[in-house]
């Protein structure tokens, strides 16, 4: 019962800092919108729209955990912080300016894409189960057709 209760508290608090970094980008992609738009420039322009799907994403993740609580809800906060660690695994770790020529840093970001999806899952299904014993349901492999 303490760790059902800890996990339903580090989910709302992730879920927290989930959607104030989904205000942050919300505030930078329409800044960046706004001086864009006059000069026109198109990559500034689809860039400002990728953040602001991300920042929806993230936004539609804390409104989920505070007031539709839900496995869907346990779910989007895994993948936001996914996609956290992938962009955090990008940008600090592997230095891709470094080493523009090798093949090593294409193999390893593909290599943590598989590692974070397996995570994703594993955490994911884990935290479902444990905040909402009941409703969360093993998929079921199906039958073979009877002739």
């Amino acid at each position: 019962m303490k760790l059902r209760i800890f996990a339903k508290v580090v989910v709302r608090v992730i879920a927290t800092l989930v959607g104030l970094l989904g205000l942050w980008l919300l505030f930078t992609a329409l800044l960046l919108l706004y001086h864009v738009i006059p000069e026109r420039d198109a990559g500034h322009i689809f860039l400002s729209i990728f953040i602001l799907a991300f920042a929806a994403y993230f936004l539609h993740a804390a409104y989920l955990v505070w007031f539709r609580r839900s496995p869907l809800a346990v779910r989007r906060v895994c993948g936001a912080l996914c996609i956290y660690g992938m962009t955090f695994v990008t940008a600090k770790l592997l230095d891709v300016t470094a080493h523009s020529d090798a093949l090593w840093p294409a193999v390893a970001f593909l290599g943590c894409v598989v590692a974070v999806y397996i995570a994703y899952r594993f955490v994911s299904n884990r935290l479902s189960r444990l905040l909402f014993p009941g409703s969360v349901q093993e998929p079921v492999a199906a039958e073979p057709a009877k002739p």
